[in-house]
């Protein structure tokens, strides 16, 4: 590729990381609201057994999100590999850079700041946990003192609402593992588009020895 090729093809990477990057901020938007708004209804409504529904929402949104920023990532690492080394070089910096999480001497405040910042969908399922806590606390409350024994005295219904959001927001929690995770990824990714590139060039000087051939023969 000339010049302008290889700057077409990195201003397309960037325009698509960045329409992935605008679908992340508006899917956190929308689960945000979607999930206050499921929490309020259930706290007014007085069964606050409703707000598993919140799950419905957190975790297919916590999963496209991931999604997206893997995607991000791979078109960042192939960026590096294949668009950067004739051009601008931002992602081959940013991942050398202090600010990017897998240099190990970056500071803790720094990992906190990245935590809560990729962190909304747990937050939003931890939220979910402690409000279905606080009704299953209620209700045991309510019941006789002399049923109040052992938490197994509790209804069943409720025990299992509470173990689902539990095991629900644990998963999540593993999702965001995976999305701050990221920078791990894009070495990995790296390392991918490093071979086909290296194929590519083998692969192209297979041919060209093989045109320098015939036209001695």
């Amino acid at each position: 590729m000339n010049d302008e090729q290889w700057s077409k093809e990195y201003q397309q990477l960037r325009k698509e990381m960045l329409h992935y990057i605008d679908l992340q901020s508006k899917l956190t938007i929308f689960a945000i609201t979607t999930v206050a708004a499921i929490l309020a209804f259930s706290l007014q409504s007085g069964n606050l057994y409703i707000s598993l529904l919140a799950f419905l929402v957190i975790l297919p949104l916590a999963s496209r999100c991931l999604d997206y920023t893997r995607s991000v990532v791979r078109m960042a690492a192939y960026a590096v590999v294949f668009s950067e080394p004739d051009g601008v070089n931002w992602e081959t910096r940013l991942a050398q850079s202090p600010i990017s999480s897998s240099v190990v001497y970056r500071d803790f405040f720094s990992r906190i700041q990245e935590w809560i910042r990729h962190s909304e969908f747990f937050f939003l399922s931890l939220t979910t946990t402690i409000v279905i806590s606080v009704s299953v606390i209620s209700e045991f409350q309510t019941l006789p003192t002399f049923c109040k024994l052992s938490v197994c005295d509790l209804p069943v219904m409720s025990i299992l609402y509470l173990l689902t959001a539990v095991v629900l927001t644990t998963f999540i929690y593993w999702l965001t593992k995976k999305r701050l995770g990221s920078d791990v990824d894009k070495d990995r990714f790296i390392e991918e588009w490093q071979e086909v590139k290296a194929l590519e060039v083998e692969k192209n000087s297979s041919n060209t020895d093989l045109m320098e051939a015939d036209d001695l023969t």
